[in-house]
């Protein structure tokens, strides 16, 4: 609850509401809301533009696979109307997209810094909700960037449908750097772009590295095929690939 408490008001009230309707108690919900923060995910994503439009694909190898199948839309007053991908009445999000047609996604990323301010910090998927209703470019998602600090990583994947571009920023807690890529598409999973991809056959990569990899050499040969007959299927297949899904039996 204390942590609740932090959170933007107009959220709180969500929150509040969220407990009153459904009757679940309210230090149920914020521990709902919280327990993200205590688990590493595993996730894959793409941008690339085929035939001059920009398309996204992405991984969330969290947990309980079947239970992320839900989109919400919410229309505030004075706010964008955003629709996000998650649970089944999930309040946050790490992926979503607004009337503006700018989607944002982020991955888990490992930082080794804090805030730099006293003022409150959020995690990355309040972050996240509050740029889908406020931001209706990339210029405007850097600049938030740099006005809200966040008590977590993230590599931040943002596609703006009006233009067909996209970026991607490295997120710290306190910094953010925009990465740019000279060929039409680019690929993450957990780790700094560039950071440790290019080592040899022999050594021991983490499954970040290894996802990566495998990810980049399946997205070059898709984007360099003359044409794609069915653009979401082959992305799909990207995705599910057994080097890139991260695939938990236990």
């Amino acid at each position: 609850l204390p942590w609740l408490r932090g959170l933007p008001q107009r959220y709180q009230v969500e929150l509040e509401g969220m407990a009153d309707g459904s009757g679940v108690p309210l230090q149920r919900i914020a521990e709902w809301c919280f327990v993200e923060q205590c688990v590493d995910s595993g996730c894959s994503a793409v941008v690339c533009s085929i035939d001059g439009r920009a398309w996204v694909a992405r991984n969330n190898d969290l947990w309980a696979p079947e239970m992320w199948g839900y989109l919400t839309l919410r229309e505030i007053e004075g706010r964008l109307p955003t629709a996000i991908f998650g649970l089944e009445a999930e309040v946050f999000a790490g992926t979503g997209i607004n009337g503006a047609r700018l989607w944002l996604h982020y991955n888990w990323l490992p930082v080794e810094d804090g805030p730099s301010r006293e003022t409150p910090t959020w995690p990355s998927f309040v972050w996240l909700r509050e740029a889908l209703e406020t931001c209706g470019t990339i210029q405007e998602v850097e600049a938030l960037l740099g006005e809200v600090e966040r008590d977590g990583g993230m590599l931040l994947f943002a596609v703006d449908g009006k233009a067909d571009a996209f970026a991607v920023f490295e997120c710290s807690c306190a910094e953010h750097a925009r990465k740019e890529s000279e060929v039409a598409w680019v690929v993450g999973t957990n780790h700094r772009l560039g950071s440790g991809d290019q080592e040899g056959p022999g050594q021991d990569l983490t499954s970040s590295q290894r996802r990566y990899r495998r990810l980049e050499a399946l997205t070059r040969e898709l984007c360099g095929r003359e044409a794609l007959v069915d653009a979401p299927g082959d992305l799909i297949d990207v995705l599910a690939d057994p080097g890139v899904e991260v695939r938990d039996e236990g």
